[in-house]
């Protein structure tokens, strides 16, 4: 049995479900025929949004999957992928009641699927708070190592939250979750406070190194997600889109020396910089 994970999200957990018989046998003769629709787990197949999917097997049962000698999981999909890609069909296959994809995102999806994300709008326009958090104790990273992050073997158990606390969890970190008090929705205020239960401020903190990062929001319609950037070093914003790769460059390729002048994709909505002492303790 195959599981297919709809790679999208940044602070979510991103939808899954599972196919029938006939659509693994469909899946496999697609592959067979053309290969290299398989990229590796750890493939960078774009920033912000849609990302391709990740195909997983569930069992070693004999089916078309164990027979064919495929991998056990790889990626298909991304950016501007070819059009004949399998890409569109496995959206098509998510039209499953325990999928977790909705009218609204797929309406989205079909419009993102061989399409870069635009340019997302900047709700203000910038003010000078990040230029006065100079003098905060900060700690900063490597803005071109991430090795740590993006090791096959913990790249899709770790999140954009589990990045910016500095936390590799393995549990794709939700804010609020070590609280007992998850986020109820996707306001920006309602997983800013989310954060805060987990030890994040939105001022230094007195005492040992601070993390500084960024939240923000697609706010939809359609694409309902939360983003974080943390500052490594020389003045670079790094993230980590999810369960893909760790990265320096937004969506246009570029460095990010401001979250709020980047290319976000479909995050459009600043919900300020937080603090946090390194690790901040998520779960």
């Amino acid at each position: 049995m195959l599981s297919i994970e709809l790679d999208i999200y940044s602070g979510r957990p991103n939808p899954e479900w599972k196919l029938t018989p006939k659509e693994e046998q469909d899946l496999v003769d697609r592959i067979l025929a053309n290969p290299s629709l398989m990229r590796p787990i750890d493939a960078d197949t774009g920033g912000l949004g849609y990302r391709g999917y990740i195909v997983r097997a569930l069992s070693e049962d004999e089916n078309a999957w164990s027979r064919s000698k495929l991998p056990s999981q790889f990626r298909i999909g991304g950016r501007n992928d070819d059009p004949e890609a399998a890409a569109l069909w496995l959206l098509d296959s998510s039209e499953k009641p325990d999928s977790e994809v909705d009218d609204y995102l797929r309406e989205y999806l079909h419009g993102s699927v061989h399409k870069s994300n635009p340019t997302a709008l900047i709700e203000e326009e910038p003010s000078d708070t990040l230029a006065a958090t100079v003098g905060c104790n900060r700690l900063l990273t490597s803005d071109r190592e991430f090795s740590f992050w993006n090791a096959p073997a913990v790249i899709t158990r770790n999140n954009a939250y589990n990045f910016a606390a500095n936390n590799r969890t393995g549990t794709l970190a939700q804010p609020g979750r070590r609280s007992g008090r998850i986020y109820p929705g996707l306001l920006h205020w309602e997983i800013s406070a989310a954060a805060v239960r987990d030890g994040f401020g939105n001022g230094c903190f007195i005492i040992g190194p601070n993390l500084m990062t960024a939240l923000f929001i697609a706010p939809g319609p359609g694409f309902l997600d939360f983003h974080w950037y943390r500052l490594c070093l020389n003045n670079h914003w790094c993230h980590k889109p999810g369960v893909a790769p760790a990265r320096n460059t937004d969506n246009s390729g570029a460095w990010i020396t401001d979250p709020r002048r980047a290319n976000r994709g479909p995050y459009s909505v600043f919900a300020g910089f937080w603090y946090g002492r390194n690790p901040v303790n998520v779960r």
